[in-house]
């Protein structure tokens, strides 16, 4: 499990969150299926789910360097300039910065960051003025309950 089936640059911090996921869809399979014929690809079929998601995320954002070899996918410039803006909204915007960090931290989907309210306030910049800028202390106070409940 872990690196042994995918591994992830340590720079995005999600090869112990997808070790620990990956471990979990084990348990939930012997738990709900105690026979061992045919667990392998069982496995593997959840585990490949679950490196899906953060894998395309990690390989989208090392795209926007130009020395990265690969094709890229379809939309990816455009997804890089709406992720640039999302990074200025959560600057001043509570709301997208939270849930930026939800999804960068692998506590929600991606497409969280495509809701209708966040993509609202991410395009208008709506909040700006009413929302007090993020403070280090504030980013961890909001985040660490979020953590503790996923352990």
């Amino acid at each position: 499990m872990g690196d042994a089936l995918c591994a992830f640059n340590p720079v995005y911090g999600q090869g112990m969150t997808v070790a620990a996921f990956e471990a979990q869809a084990l348990e939930e399979l012997l738990t709900a299926d105690a026979n061992l014929q045919n667990l392998h690809r069982r496995f593997f079929a959840r585990a490949a789910k679950i490196v899906d998601v953060p894998w395309s995320m990690a390989t989208g954002e090392d795209f926007r360097y130009p020395t990265i070899e690969g094709k890229r996918p379809v939309g990816t410039a455009l997804l890089h300039r709406y992720l640039n803006r999302i990074h200025q909204a959560a600057r001043q915007d509570e709301v997208v910065c939270r849930t930026f960090f939800d999804v960068a931290n692998m506590l929600k989907a991606p497409s969280a960051l495509f809701h209708p309210k966040i993509v609202w306030r991410v395009l208008t910049g709506s909040q700006q003025t009413q929302q007090p800028a993020l403070t280090e202390r504030k980013i961890v106070e909001q985040v660490q309950p979020s953590l503790q409940g996923s352990l």
